[in-house]
């Protein structure tokens, strides 16, 4: 399986693309993770970075792709 982290922002979906916090509106940018357990350990680290500079997060979500 892979997963992507989606997060959605003042109502604007955007997908996680760096390890530091960086997002994307296009999913081809977005980090692709092979482990689920490893893309919500850094679902929960991005959440504290995008909630402490932006403030506004809606939601976070792990997705499946295939």
């Amino acid at each position: 399986m892979i997963y992507v982290v989606e997060v959605i922002i003042q109502g604007e979906i955007y997908f996680l693309l760096g390890l530091d916090g960086t997002v994307s509106k296009n999913i081809i940018d977005a980090i692709f993770f092979v482990n689920k357990n490893v893309a919500s350990y850094y679902a929960t680290q991005i959440e504290s970075i995008i909630c402490g500079s932006l403030g506004r997060l809606r939601s976070l979500t792990i997705h499946e792709m295939f």
